[in-house]
């Protein structure tokens, strides 16, 4: 806004926290720079807290785009009977989950109040939880696969009898 006081002229812009007041010589038509505020803390904060949730939604939505590319490939793997679908889906929505983790602790940033904090624990806890069970199936998984592959390697080819 702009408002005129004689030759005196204050500039507010609030969105920039900024307010300069100039004065204007008419005689010399030259405006004379008096006084600028500072950007304000409030403005800063508010600029950090938007930055930050533009982060977390990046994040977020990199792990739903990684759970989702997971999950078409694993069901083109289940139906082209892949034997490693299981292996490859599971560490895709394992990492996925890594994201969604990493989001939520970026958000941690800006919380504002103790509620918040326990639902984002809470969260985080889950979420870790999930991580550390998909790794211990992936193992479970690999240690199945080699198992399988050890049994084949040891059974004896057996000759095909002619008639």
């Amino acid at each position: 806004s702009r408002s005129h006081n004689t030759n005196i002229f204050v500039y507010k812009m609030e969105n920039a926290g900024i307010i300069a007041v100039s004065t204007f010589d008419p005689s010399r038509r030259t405006l004379y720079h008096i006084y600028t505020e500072a950007v304000s803390m409030e403005f800063l904060e508010h600029n950090f807290e938007n930055l930050v949730r533009f982060c977390i939604l990046l994040i977020e939505l990199a792990g739903i785009a990684v759970i989702v590319i997971s999950m078409v490939r694993g069901f083109i793997g289940y139906l082209k009977k892949n034997e490693h679908t299981r292996i490859q889906l599971a560490q895709g929505i394992m990492l996925g989950l890594e994201f969604k983790i990493g989001s939520e602790v970026l958000r941690s940033v800006i919380v504002t109040n103790w509620e918040e904090l326990g639902k984002l624990a809470a969260i985080i806890l889950l979420r870790s939880l999930l991580t550390l069970l998909l790794h211990w199936e992936i193992q479970q998984e690999e240690k199945r696969e080699k198992e399988l592959a050890a049994l084949h390697a040891q059974q004896p080819v057996v000759p095909e009898k002619e008639n």
